[in-house]
């Protein structure tokens, strides 16, 4: 299968109303490509039940996007590559996600500790 990819020229995390989210974007308000990565932090039993209380993966649309997506993360200070699971390849239409950016040290860190916040114990995330 294919693999997309694209230059995140905004990179963005932050957490609201216990929800933490990563996201990498081409353009900060002009927005063709995206990928979005968020979790509840205090899943209640509705959310454990529908299987909402692990990672959430959106692709340039909702249309694609879901839970349990994710078979690993790897991260390096020029990028990023998601790798998807074998059932994600029918929503997502590609085996695997390169996002390429230009952070400094110190912002990268701060990306590696939401995204440490953001995986849950089911994602492997490779630093």
């Amino acid at each position: 299968m294919n693999s997309k990819s694209f230059t995140s020229k905004c990179v963005t995390f932050q957490e609201v109303d216990g929800v933490v989210m990563v996201g990498f974007a081409d353009d900060e308000f002009n927005t063709n490509q995206y990928v979005l990565l968020q979790r509840t932090l205090q899943p209640d039993e509705h959310d454990r039940s529908l299987g909402w209380d692990i990672v959430h993966l959106q692709v340039d649309s909702p249309d694609q996007s879901g839970y349990d997506s994710i078979k690993n993360i790897r991260v390096t200070l020029s990028g990023i590559r998601i790798e998807l699971t074998s059932e994600a390849l029918s929503v997502f239409n590609c085996s695997d996600v390169d996002i390429a950016f230009d952070i400094d040290g110190d912002r990268y860190s701060d990306l590696l500790a939401q995204l440490k916040h953001v995986v849950d114990e089911c994602t492997p995330l490779t630093v």
